[in-house]
């Protein structure tokens, strides 16, 4: 009969998910069962000397995990005992199996065992609080589980080996719900993250984190439809408030060149747009007809442009701050026409 030396066993702590969303990951690196040892009864049960366990994601996104390592030596104080039956020398059918430091309990496992080696419906108990409740082949799980963390994670779904695989529910200790397919520990392809905050998003993911098209609604009740790549607006979309909308290409949650505008007024605007404001060559229609086209700058007409209203004969030339000039002729657009010498009223149409 090989000894065992030893089983480590990792209780893994809490963990804490920032805004980038990104869900966390659990799997099983190894276990390797490379010798029997005898329970108090007599019996010969399978324990793993090596159970690394992982829970986390990239470092900047997830704070842990906290894992703290207990070890089972061939000391007299370490003890494996085992409540049920032995068949032809070997732990076999349905009981508890118990390891203790000095009448400590730091690994319970109950269920079905075969043959020294867990099979069948059976639970984990780990320090930290870890409960692995699932079908088990051979010391491993294959199929539906349901994992817990004390006061932490809490997963229902495939698991296959190393992690979560096929679909599955995980839910976090602030409430985070993701839904989805799983491979290898992370969210692929189609799947939903719900926050307690209102917060959600429903779209593809890739390697854990949000990845392609999806639609994100916000806290604000604002949403957003369109590409995303590593938890960020990335790509082609709109962002909806509750009367305007921006249509644009985005980097990094930014528009990033020329975009539609639409605002609750009516107003819409197309054009050069910089740091959220309208800036560059752009055009602005209003509800009512008017219409200017020509430079803005900080989000009022600035430049070279010219302005038609139904009431007055076109403006044409050089707008300051939204101060229009056209010759002996002035007005005023999007800006308190005191402010212009000599000017009409003409308000900017988004205000």
């Amino acid at each position: 009969m090989g000894v065992l030396s030893r089983v480590t066993l990792l209780a893994i702590g809490l963990l804490f998910v920032t805004e980038a969303c990104v869900a966390a990951e659990l799997s099983i690196q190894s276990i390797d069962i490379l010798g029997y040892r005898e329970t108090t009864s007599g019996c010969k049960l399978g324990t793993p000397v090596k159970l690394h366990l992982t829970l986390g994601g990239p470092s900047s996104q997830i704070s842990g995990p906290v894992s703290a390592e207990v070890l089972i030596s061939d000391s007299a104080s370490a003890q494996i005992t085992w409540l049920g039956p032995c068949v032809d020398g070997f732990v076999s059918g349905t009981g508890i199996v118990e390891a203790k430091i000095n009448n400590k309990v730091v690994w319970r496992y109950e269920g079905e065992v075969r043959n020294g080696l867990a099979n069948g419906q059976g639970t984990s108990h780990t320090p930290g609080g870890m409960t692995v409740s699932g079908i088990w082949h051979d010391a491993r799980i294959d199929g539906p589980v349901v994992l817990s963390i004390e006061g932490g994670l809490h997963y229902e779904g495939g698991w296959k080996v190393d992690g979560f695989e096929g679909y599955g529910i995980e839910t976090l200790a602030d409430g985070s719900r993701f839904e989805g397919n799983w491979h290898h520990g992370q969210l692929e392809g189609h799947g939903t993250l719900t926050k307690p905050n209102g917060g959600s998003y429903d779209g593809n993911w890739h390697a854990g984190t949000m990845s392609g098209f999806g639609i994100v609604k916000y806290p604000s009740g604002s949403t957003y439809e369109g590409e995303v790549q590593q938890g960020k607006r990335n790509g082609h979309g709109t962002q909806s408030w509750a009367s305007s909308h921006i249509e644009a290409n985005w980097k990094d949650d930014v528009p990033d060149g020329p975009v539609s505008l639409t605002f609750g007024n009516g107003a819409h605007y197309e054009g050069g747009f910089y740091d959220w404001k309208m800036n560059g060559h752009g055009t602005m229609v209003s509800r009512h007809g008017t219409r200017y086209v020509g430079e803005w700058r900080d989000g009022f007409a600035d430049g070279e442009g010219t302005l038609v209203r139904p009431d007055i004969p076109p403006f044409s030339g050089l707008c300051k701050h939204g101060c229009f000039q056209d010759g002996s002729r002035s007005t005023a657009f999007g800006v308190d026409p005191s402010s212009c010498p000599k000017a009409n009223a003409a308000p900017l149409p988004h205000q």
